[in-house]
């Protein structure tokens, strides 16, 4: 009776487990784009680990609602790329995630109406995408990841975000160490009256489903 019992649940559970798991971007992060080449590619998703911000990063992603990830190494001569890319519910999220993942040492770049970039890190959101980019002399780099934006760009939802939150971001982001609730909320941005529309150019964790 019982094993007869187990063979009925067993289906059920693995529905369950299934359903859990994150949704993997598949197909977002391009093979190749300025003469960069994928070496490796797959699924993300923010994920607690050793280390005090973790559980933190985990939560930001549950309240700007985390859809997908997609992480991709990549390779020009010596030169090496790590692409990150969160894929958010909508821009609103993204635009939260995105100001949740920006630090102080990150000025404003032209990449897009919503980027930054220190010289080894850049953040880049396109509609309600964020990608997550890292790698030696970024600035050098502007046109190649500018061409990344472009083909990324082309997956993203509407890129209208609300200009009255928005603006309510200075450029000096808040400190690293602010908590969840400190940071622009989704809802908060969703709520705004004024929208505008970005270009179509505008615009870290667990790794599984690798493939080379």
């Amino acid at each position: 009776m019982v094993l007869t019992n187990m063979r009925h649940v067993l289906p059920f559970l693995a529905i369950l487990l299934l359903a859990a798991l994150p949704a993997v971007a598949q197909g977002i992060l391009p093979n190749s784009f300025a003469g960069w080449t994928a070496t490796s590619k797959g699924g993300f998703a923010p994920a607690p680990d050793n280390s005090p911000e973790s559980g933190a990063t985990v939560a930001a992603a549950k309240e700007y609602n985390f859809v997908s990830g997609e992480q991709g190494q990549y390779t020009k001569g010596a030169e090496t790329l790590r692409v990150v890319l969160y894929q958010m519910k909508d821009p609103s999220g993204a635009y939260g995630e995105y100001s949740y993942l920006r630090t102080p040492d990150m000025p404003h770049s032209d990449l897009t109406a919503h980027s930054c970039m220190s010289p080894e890190r850049a953040l880049i959101l396109t509609g309600n995408l964020v990608l997550d980019i890292r790698g030696n002399e970024l600035p050098r780099l502007e046109p190649d990841l500018k061409s990344l934006v472009v083909t990324v760009g082309m997956h993203a939802k509407s890129r209208t975000v609300i200009a009255s939150a928005a603006n309510k971001a200075t450029r000096c982001p808040a400190s690293p160490s602010a908590t969840v609730s400190a940071r622009p909320r989704a809802r908060d941005i969703s709520s705004a009256e004024t929208p505008t529309t970005m270009s179509n150019t505008a615009s870290g964790g667990m790794i599984s489903h690798t493939s080379h």
